[in-house]
């Protein structure tokens, strides 16, 4: 049965390194939205600019997913690792500039920062001391938390987006006790670049080639089973790379489990592309659409 219900956009605002994250503060919006949405009438709508931007030109990147995504939220929920991201021509990066955007619009702000652990050798030092930087600035201009592990970010976000809502909005929310979710497969793509030498030039000097490769890892609670992806781009005539051994769907990828495959990239291939992923959760189909740059 139908029921009014005022819609708040909530943006998760991120750098490049936190894709996980960003898919489980999706799924806590929709989980909100199932406990929530019908007593309350207010409906929590995601905003991810990798999903929800469209191609535009006549404008830079940042100013674009500004004027279609920043300026028409509600809320931001922000989250950072061990990167910044890149910086933009008016702030020190993408996510920096839509946080002030917010700060300045007088709008909710919610920030979280990972104590989650991390491979030393995959982090890059200036960025994660520009990350530093940009945390100690925040601290003197309000309060941000942090996280150390995925069921923590999901009860601290869900109980921080009830409160946002009761006090923004002079709504009453009933604050319920943290449950986890029921399992399900949480999957990730990502490209890892491995650089290596392939021999000398005519002259003497090293030359070196990048090994790509795609990673899928499982990092829910349940098996993905009857597990395909595909590629698209929608990047004018260039076309997204091949790939070799995902001829016939993987019958189950566990849990904490990966793939890897070797990417075949070369002239002519879209720096950016979509990966299309499908599975099955017992008698549920599932899909999971991620942007990846080589």
């Amino acid at each position: 049965m139908t029921f009014p219900a005022t819609v708040v956009r909530v943006l998760i605002a991120s750098p490049g390194d936190t894709g996980q994250a960003r898919l489980l503060l999706r799924d806590v919006l929709q989980e909100w939205n199932s406990l929530h949405a019908e007593d309350s009438s207010v409906m929590l709508l995601p905003v991810m600019w990798e999903r929800d931007a469209t191609p535009e030109m006549g404008d830079r990147p940042q100013g674009i997913i500004n004027r279609q995504l920043v300026d028409a939220s509600d809320i931001l929920v922000g989250i950072f690792w061990t990167r910044l991201g890149t910086p933009t021509s008016e702030a020190e990066s993408g996510t920096a500039e839509e946080i002030e955007r917010f700060i300045s619009a007088g709008k909710p702000v919610l920030i979280y920062f990972s104590q989650e652990p991390v491979v030393p050798n995959s982090i890059d030092g200036e960025e994660y001391e520009r990350l530093n930087k940009f945390r100690e600035n925040l601290r003197a201009r309000g309060l941000f938390d942090g996280y150390s592990s995925q069921e923590e970010l999901w009860r601290k976000a869900s109980a921080a987006l009830t409160r946002t809502i009761r006090q923004r909005f002079r709504v009453e929310v009933s604050e319920r006790p943290f449950e986890a979710s029921r399992p399900a497969a949480h999957l990730l793509a990502r490209i890892e670049r491995e650089r290596e030498m392939r021999g000398f030039s005519t002259s003497g000097r090293p030359q070196y080639t990048t090994r790509h490769t795609l990673v899928i890892e499982n990092n829910g609670t349940a098996p993905a089973e009857d597990l395909s992806f595909a590629f698209e781009s929608d990047v004018g005539d260039d076309e997204p790379p091949t790939t070799f051994g995902n001829e016939a769907p993987v019958k189950r990828l566990a849990q904490g489990g990966s793939l890897t495959y070797p990417l075949a990239v070369s002239m002519g291939t879209a720096d950016q592309f979509d990966v299309v992923m499908q599975w099955r959760e017992g008698d549920t189909s599932r899909n999971e659409r991620q942007t990846l740059r080589v």
